[in-house]
């Protein structure tokens, strides 16, 4: 009786497996055995000579189909006495690849202390050694069969060590792929295979990060490109060896990644039970080994009987329901402790939102009060934009005439004018006369020019106070009132400086914009007469702009700056 203190369940139905044949790989078998040599080896293909490859790779899935079973003991014994008559005496002259396939009859046999079989393991540490020290270079794959050969021994003598460090290092960093051959750029998705087959027999730190990349890579290939297309460089001999390494490593995420592998091999048989190189090509005893190994190896040939899977089910669904009643307990409990242990907490939440919601209200009054302070303060603009409006311009657009000290001016003026005229007759000396004739005609110019410039100078500044208060006067909103004597400005500037040369003109506002912001106005009229003078601005033209400035330099810094920059995007 399996209960639910049997530990894992996985564990539980792997120890119940059962082999047998499944009804797609009888055919397979059968054309196994009927293609072997009678009480020889496998030829490559039936009718023809044996070969040690193909007896071993035949030895090897037989082997596999029937792990349980005695059926093929004696087939498989009759062919591995051959092979060991008629190659075991060659093994001391043969090749790495001809002891690796003498090695897998070996084990096959399940006689791995044997005398025989230990000259064989130590014959391949010596041709290993002879071809590592030697020009020779052997490709991924042979490392990678000598590597998953020689753990069937041991998987930490030396030899077993060396191979995996040699294995280990051909693995790319940038793909975690591995190349056929030492030094090449080229990732092999089959040569890949072989190395994570063979090292995931060794569990060491180093071994598991490899497995893991390179399992990542065949993934990428195989999610991408597809069975058939990630193996059809290689055929059905690199699809089964990818379907070999992804069955040798947990996938349980990755299960429909094996059965679409094993779907895809399957729909590659021959009505006469063998594979080919690819589909529909003639069956070789090769090709069909690979892939009943591969079959093999990935579960077809595995069951577990149905009352042990029933009961296992039912157990498992036993468990499941007291893990959700203990689940659905936990979460009651738990529901209970936080209205217990939080409800201090929701209390001071709730209080939390009460002034929160007193505070948006007090908020709100004081929004209406500044709403109705900023009401006011526009009324009281208006107020005094209208005074402006009805008293300066008034008073600005009747003035009429000259001041009264430009007429006391006119005084000296027409008394020098009259000494000049009478100077000849009254004084009886011609050089006196002419010499105070001179000091007066020199007077009474300087006298001319002085009122000349002061009419000329208040002209200029009651138009540019003419333009502001017609502003003012016909402003048709209540805008702020800085935006309005900004506005004002603006225009006045350029009414002041129309008679300008483009060149001058923006030159005075580029100089403004840089030195003009942060001039203190106590010294703004000094820093106006160097400005004119650094621009050779003659005085007669510069009235009006000196009148602007002036009121420009009583604006604070920051209505200086919006003012310049507004300047700039017009003028510059």
């Amino acid at each position: 009786m399996i209960t639910e203190d049997s530990g894992l369940w996985e564990e539980v139905l792997s120890g119940r497996e059962e082999s047998f044949i499944p009804r797609i790989l009888r055919n397979s078998v059968r054309y196994l055995t009927n293609a072997r040599d009678s009480h020889r080896g496998w030829p490559p293909y039936p009718g023809l000579p044996s070969d040690l490859h193909c007896s071993c790779v035949a030895i090897e899935a037989l082997r596999a189909i029937s792990d349980d079973d005695d059926t093929y003991e004696v087939p498989i014994a009759e062919a591995a006495s051959f092979i060991r008559d008629e190659y075991g005496g060659k093994a001391s002259g043969g090749s790495i690849e001809e002891l690796l396939d003498l090695m897998t009859v070996s084990i096959s046999e399940e006689d791995k202390n044997s005398e025989y079989a230990s000259a064989l393991h130590q014959q391949f540490q010596a041709a290993f050694h002879a071809a590592n020290s030697g020009n020779r270079t052997l490709s991924t794959q042979i490392l990678s069969r000598a590597l998953y050969i020689s753990t069937q021994w041991s998987n930490e003598d030396q030899l077993s060590l060396s191979l995996l460090s040699l294995v280990l290092k051909r693995q790319r960093a940038q793909t975690g792929a591995w190349s056929q051959i030492e030094g090449s750029d080229e990732d092999s998705i089959s040569a890949t295979a072989w190395a994570v087959r063979a090292i995931s027999k060794i569990s060491t730190k180093e071994s598991n990060g490899a497995t893991s990349n390179g399992l990542q890579y065949i993934k990428s290939q195989l999610v991408d490109r597809g069975w058939e297309g990630a193996c059809a460089g290689g055929g059905l001999l690199t699809t089964a060896v990818v379907l070999r390494a992804v069955s040798a490593v947990d996938l349980r995420d990755d299960l429909d990644l094996v059965d679409s592998g094993v779907e895809y091999l399957r729909s590659q048989i021959n009505p006469d039970g063998g594979w080919g190189g690819g589909t529909g090509e003639v069956s070789s005893v090769e090709h069909t080994a690979a892939a009943v190994v591969a079959l093999a190896e990935s579960g077809e040939n595995k069951f577990v009987p149905v009352r042990i899977t029933r009961e296992t089910v039912n157990a498992l669904q036993s468990q499941v329901a007291e893990i959700a009643s203990e689940r659905d307990s936990l979460t009651e409990d738990f529901e209970g402790r936080i209205l217990e242990h939080c409800g201090r907490v929701k209390r001071e939440r709730d209080d939390f939102r009460k002034r929160v919601r007193q505070a948006e209200a007090r908020a709100s009054e004081l929004e209406e009060a500044v709403a109705q302070l900023q009401r006011g303060i526009a009324e009281r603009d208006h107020e005094r934009l209208s005074l402006m409006s009805t008293i300066r311009p008034a008073q600005l657009m009747n003035r009429r005439g000259i001041s009264r000290s430009e007429r006391l001016l006119c005084i000296p003026i027409f008394i020098l004018l009259g000494v000049t005229v009478a100077a000849p007759y009254v004084l009886k000396s011609t050089e006196i006369a002419a010499i105070v004739s001179s000091v007066s005609i020199l007077a009474l110019v300087l006298l001319f020019l002085y009122w000349f410039r002061r009419v000329t100078y208040r002209r200029n500044s009651f138009l540019v106070d003419r333009l502001m208060a017609e502003q003012l006067l016909f402003e048709p909103s209540l805008k702020p009132h800085r935006r309005v004597q900004l506005d004002i400005l603006l225009d006045s500037f350029r009414y002041a400086t129309e008679d300008f040369p483009p060149s001058i003109r923006e030159e005075l506002v580029y100089r403004l914009l840089r030195d003009g912001v942060d001039i203190p106005q106590d010294i703004g009229s000094r820093y106006i007469r160097e400005l004119m003078l650094d621009l050779h601005i003659p005085p007669r033209r510069s009235q009006g702009l000196e009148a602007w400035l002036e009121r420009v330099m009583s604006l604070d810094p920051d209505n200086r700056r919006i003012l310049f920059s507004q300047l700039r995007r017009a003028i510059l």
